[in-house]
């Protein structure tokens, strides 16, 4: 599954570098395409996968412009969980 980011600010060259090197350990794909970034995950991300996309969309305050994508009859409740911090994504 490709999900698209923007809106990611760095405040130092080595803030950039983390950013990379988390998308490294939680992407299968990085493609790079203008200011947007486009990764590839796991097309059924389990809880893990998705605990590690949400703790970057909101370290780095990014926006998913597809974020709907992450939906499955599988893990909405888990997604839809008013309870979680991430919820306020999909709201």
């Amino acid at each position: 599954m490709k999900l698209e980011l923007n809106g990611i600010i760095f405040y130092s060259k080595q803030d950039e570098f983390a950013f990379l090197d988390y998308l490294k350990a939680i992407s299968q794909n990085i493609e790079m395409n203008g200011s947007k970034i486009i990764i590839e995950i796991s097309e059924n991300p389990d809880e893990d996968d998705l605990r590690n996309v949400f703790g970057l969309v909101e370290r780095y305050q990014i926006i998913i412009d597809n974020i709907q994508k992450l939906i499955t009859p599988e893990n909405r409740d888990f997604i839809l969980n008013k309870s979680k911090y991430w919820w306020k994504y999909f709201t």
